[in-house]
């Protein structure tokens, strides 16, 4: 499958913070986050205020595989001199499948995409199990890694009883009446299992 790949989607957020300490030194602590996920395809997921939406659409759902890198930069200065900083980054990947059990609908693993009856659609069943494993390294900006997390994730999503599939129009009927809107989901079960593994390296 041909899928548009964002290598460089960046979302950079800076909170300053400005002290004066009891002999009029100023101190300003500085905090930057940069986002950036890759292997996302553009034209079908976006991130917006930490809510994702498919296809221009809160749905309740979200990416089934990708890696998004977090990076966090905390500077201290003492009257406009840097005197301390740190970095840390964050690395979560995410990767799995979805089952159903409703009649004509299956999930394409190689082309990460679902087909009803055989034809490809951009579409979610009205209910679905979702299978994935999320794996998450924390260290420092050097590579180091001091802690890597993996969740074992499985989530039933369904949706309300007023949508209906029409298969005449391969599309979503909302109180019997056709719309372009997407059904919103709701998870219906979730289980999730964590390990942690923490490393420390010889470099600290």
């Amino acid at each position: 499958m041909k899928r548009s790949i964002l290598n460089a989607f960046l979302i950079i957020a800076t909170f300053p913070l400005l002290l004066t300490a009891q002999n009029e030194k100023k101190y300003k602590i500085t905090t930057t986050v940069e986002k950036e996920y890759i292997n996302l395809e553009i034209n079908e997921w976006k991130e917006i205020n930490n809510e994702w939406f498919y296809k221009g659409q809160k749905t309740g759902l979200s990416p089934i595989s990708f890696t998004c890198i977090i990076t966090t930069i905390q500077t201290i200065e003492e009257d406009d001199k840097v005197i301390q900083s740190s970095c840390t980054k964050e690395s979560k990947s995410l990767s799995g499948h979805y089952i159903s059990d409703e009649s004509d609908w299956i999930w394409n693993e190689k082309e990460s995409s679902w087909y009803y009856k055989s034809d490809k659609t951009k579409m979610y069943p009205k209910s679905f199990t979702k299978i994935a494993t999320e794996i998450i390294k924390k260290s420092d900006c050097i590579g180091n890694n001091y802690e890597n997390t993996t969740i074992e994730i499985e989530e039933i999503y369904h949706i309300e009883p007023l949508w209906t599939w029409s298969s005449e129009n391969n599309s979503w009927l909302y109180m019997d009446k056709m719309t372009e809107d997407f059904p919103k989901y709701h998870i219906g079960k979730s289980v999730r299992k964590e390990s942690t593994n923490v490393i420390i390296s010889d470099n600290y």
